[in-house]
């Protein structure tokens, strides 16, 4: 009861976000994006001030699970949103309500990461992430031909939704591509062997089915990065030894590992 007394406006806020949904007007006009900034606005109110909520859940069940949740959660009104869309046929209520959930997806999905990350739970989730695309792209070009004269304007709502869960998963995947990299891995090792790194100097060696690539690490913590190529294509990837929690701030390295390959493809210079 003590939440619900210290956040009932909070509470209320939410419900009147969704309730004013139900007085869009069918056809888009100008008070179909008034009411859209006015659900957000109130939306923005409830969710922000309801911390208490997310904090409860990663006291219950930790950081890895409740980012899960909210992932899924997130996931779960962008496909809602896509099925309005196609069952609305592109009147203004169902564009007006997709959008909506699409920002409230994308909130919920960014803002509750908690200090901890687990690398594998990670990877997956990106994976399914990739598969929802995938659908959601298909379900745009599927619509497209169904609706050539109307359905273009939903089809470019899911398009954009489609390359921000992209880019998400891309994040989620712990892995960069550096363009342009041609240098073989025992060179490149050679090449950067004094070059000073949070890491250490690298080395050449084999990881699972990967028969060689450029290492660096670990650490303390455990925290290593290599590289190698697949398909003519330079990938780097942050992985732990062991365990596979690590803190979001940690992940950052793999960033200024891809910054020092993407200087030396384009200067030719070894540094970090």
């Amino acid at each position: 009861m003590g939440f619900f007394k210290e956040n009932w406006k909070n509470i209320i806020a939410l419900l009147f976000s969704y309730l004013i949904l139900f007085f869009l007007p069918k056809q888009l006009s100008g008070a179909s994006y008034i009411l859209l900034g006015i659900s957000v606005f109130l939306f923005a109110i409830g969710f922000f001030r309801m911390t208490e909520i997310f904090d409860a859940m990663v006291e219950r069940i930790g950081y890895v699970m409740t980012d899960v949740i909210c992932n899924v959660f997130g996931l779960s009104l962008m496909i809602i949103g896509t099925v309005i869309v196609v069952a609305g046929k592109t009147d203004g209520r169902s564009m007006v309500i997709a959008y909506l959930l699409l920002v409230e997806g994308l909130v919920i999905m960014t803002v509750t990461s908690g200090d901890y990350c687990n690398l594998k739970v990670d990877r997956i989730m990106s994976v399914i992430i990739k598969i929802v695309v995938l659908g959601l792209l298909t379900t745009a070009i599927l619509y497209i031909r169904a609706n050539l004269n109307q359905g273009s304007l939903a089809a470019g709502l899911i398009i954009v939704e489609c390359i921000i869960l992209w880019f998400i998963s891309n994040m989620m995947s712990y892995k960069k591509r550096i363009a342009k990299m041609k240098t073989p891995v025992q060179e490149l090792c050679e090449k950067f062997g004094k070059v000073e790194t949070p890491l250490g100097p690298p080395r050449v060696g084999s990881i699972g089915k990967i028969k060689e690539c450029i290492i660096y690490g670990p650490n303390e913590d455990g925290i290593y990065v290599y590289g190698y190529y697949k398909f003519r294509f330079f990938f780097l990837v942050l992985d732990l030894e062991g365990k596979q929690e690590i803190m979001h701030h940690d992940t950052d390295i793999l960033d200024s590992y891809a910054d020092m390959f993407e200087n030396y493809v384009e200067t030719g210079k070894a540094r970090y």
